[in-house]
């Protein structure tokens, strides 16, 4: 049997983005510290315009979509979740519906019942 993939949404994507450039500068961080070695790859040019790159990114403060940019992936999220919703038939709506009631109104009967006794029982003992 195959595996069901769900589609990603909007937020999930942002933090896949954000931990593949977190686990990129760590790398260039440490091919960084290491220095010239035997075992560095012949682009050490490249290595080090790559480390610049991040670094700038790095001290962004502003790299957080807008509190608006957040509310519209909120509202298109909640949108595609409800797609995914399995919504019950009216019949069984209506009997759900009607078992709620039922148990609401045994439980408030007892419940009222039971203080009642109680009201009762605390005005024999202080007399």
């Amino acid at each position: 049997m195959g595996r069901i993939q769900r589609k990603k949404t909007e937020s999930q994507k942002l933090k896949l983005k954000e931990k593949q450039q977190l686990r990129k500068e760590k790398k260039a961080e440490v091919l960084a510290d290491q220095g010239p070695s035997s075992k560095t790859p012949p682009d050490q040019k490249k290595q080090k315009q790559t480390k610049a790159h991040y670094s700038v990114k790095k001290t962004d403060l502003n790299n957080e979509p807008a509190f608006i940019d957040k509310v519209k992936i909120f509202f298109n999220e909640v949108k595609s979740e409800t797609k995914k919703v399995a919504w019950p038939e009216k019949k069984q709506t209506i009997a759900s519906t009607g078992v709620v009631i039922v148990l609401v109104i045994i439980i408030s009967s007892f419940l009222g019942l039971v203080d009642v006794g109680l009201k009762g029982l605390i005005s024999l003992v202080l007399q």
